[in-house]
């Protein structure tokens, strides 16, 4: 699994699945940076907000074959969305208790204060996120 960062109007099928306009993670964190007015770390992503988004890999995805190999994929159509979806599976980290969270607010903070604010600049930027299955 892996997630993906493309144009908002991306067609998997129409595109062929080339991957054109899809921004690298590097290129994600450039435009991430530049909304929050800070310079680009040459080792770190700004707030770790990758490592952070491997939430986005446990999305169901839903597709179709292409060729002989299997390519799923499923996009947040919104920020909301997508970031509804972290939210979840962060309060299963708290309900599961793994000790993430002390309670549902300090979670929903965290999220709200750090997650939301990247989520809304890859959307309010032209883009969206996908989870892929490429197998």
């Amino acid at each position: 699994m892996a997630i993906a960062i493309v144009p908002k109007d991306y067609d998997f099928k129409k595109s062929n699945f080339r991957r054109e306009g899809w921004l690298t993670m590097s290129e994600a964190d450039d435009l991430i940076c530049k909304h929050f007015g800070v310079e680009p770390d040459p080792k770190h992503f700004y707030q770790n907000w990758f490592d952070q988004f491997f939430y986005f890999d446990w999305c169901n995805v839903k597709g179709f074959y292409h060729f002989d190999s299997e390519y799923c994929f499923d996009g947040f159509e919104t920020a909301d969305e997508a970031t509804l979806h972290y939210f979840k599976h962060q309060l299963h980290l708290w309900q599961d208790d793994i000790g993430l969270w002390d309670s549902v607010d300090a979670c929903k903070q965290y999220v709200q204060c750090y997650i939301e604010p990247i989520i809304k600049t890859i959307y309010d930027s032209g883009y969206r996120i996908v989870s892929l299955n490429l197998g």
